[in-house]
């Protein structure tokens, strides 16, 4: 995650810190730090009150509590199985912390590097299945009229007995505003052209999520990165200016369609790409009922179960 607003922050500006065993709003007792990021951290937390296991996400910076205030409202507004769900905010060092359900599995990014080190990329209908559940998620953000902003593989999370779920909607933005103050926040992996030049339209921050889903698209499918580079500016430089590279140069066995798709997603220009994300869950949705479904790979002992009960 690159701040490019925040990179001179005072320490003066740091949160306190949540420990094991502090209790948050004289209700959300801390029992373990889950991950600390640059713009926050998570907490597991049981909630006294309900006997309940519960997530608490805080600012890392008082500088970011817009940001967290944000993304508790962009929750609020929508409900969908590939969102978590927000159960309320509450106040600790005068800022707003979030509690949330508590989500357990690896993300997205963990799941790919296990399957590059294994040497066990997904089957064709697996990735696509998976991408539908990321971009279903995705327009429900985009139907409450924002933008997420921040759309990568660390960012989905693979729950068992539940669809991908989309998470860290931290720079979520309102569909109305405009990107013009010359600041540019996001992951340089995923970046679009647009908000590396911080140009986003009123109305088209969604345009910008679908880059980044086009990135994400060709990360599961192909294992990698559309763009490598050893440093940052090298790597903002080939979204502004290098050539869409073709999945299928790494993956030939990706179908045409859903190869032009990925293309047209990583579009420099945000009125070449498809214009809404019903238009990408349309086509892999096509795609995907045109491929044959290949049996997984056996790597286990045969069991076989007898019950004489008809």
């Amino acid at each position: 995650m690159v701040d490019f607003a925040q990179a001179g922050s005072s320490e003066h500006d740091l949160t306190k810190p949540l420990r094991v065993g502090d209790v948050v709003g004289g209700v959300y007792e801390i029992r373990r730090v889950l991950g600390e990021g640059a713009m926050c951290s998570g907490y597991e937390a049981t909630d006294r009150v309900l006997n309940r296991t519960v997530a608490i996400k805080a600012p890392a910076r008082r500088a970011y509590a817009g940001h967290l205030f944000r993304e508790a409202q962009a929750l609020a507004a929508v409900r969908h199985p590939s969102l978590p769900v927000l159960f309320t905010t509450v106040e600790h060092d005068s800022v707003s912390l979030m509690v949330m359900e508590r989500l357990v599995g690896p993300d997205l990014e963990e799941h790919l590097e296990r399957r590059r080190v294994a040497n066990q990329p997904f089957q064709m209908y697996e990735a696509i299945e998976l991408l539908i559940a990321v971009g279903e998620g995705l327009e429900a953000v985009h139907r409450a009229g924002i933008a997420h902003r921040d759309v990568k593989s660390s960012n989905v999370m693979l729950p068992p007995n539940r669809p991908p779920v989309l998470l860290d909607l931290g720079l979520v933005t309102p569909e109305f505003e405009r990107s013009d103050d010359g600041l540019a926040e996001g992951t340089p992996e995923y970046m679009a052209p647009e908000i590396i030049r911080a140009e986003t339209e009123a109305g088209s921050g969604h345009l910008a999520d679908l880059y980044s889903f086009g990135v994400l698209a060709y990360e599961v499918l192909a294992g990698c990165m559309p763009y490598q580079a050893p440093e940052v500016p090298a790597l903002l430089y080939l979204h502004l200016e290098g050539e869409i590279p073709d999945i299928r140069s790494v993956h030939p066995r990706v179908p045409a369609r859903l190869a032009e798709l990925i293309k047209a997603l990583m579009s420099k220009d945000p009125a070449a790409r498809p214009q809404r994300i019903e238009e990408v869950l349309w086509t892999l949705r096509a795609v995907l009922a045109q491929l044959p479904r290949e049996p997984a790979e056996h790597t286990g002992p045969t069991v076989l179960v007898v019950d004489d009960d008809p």
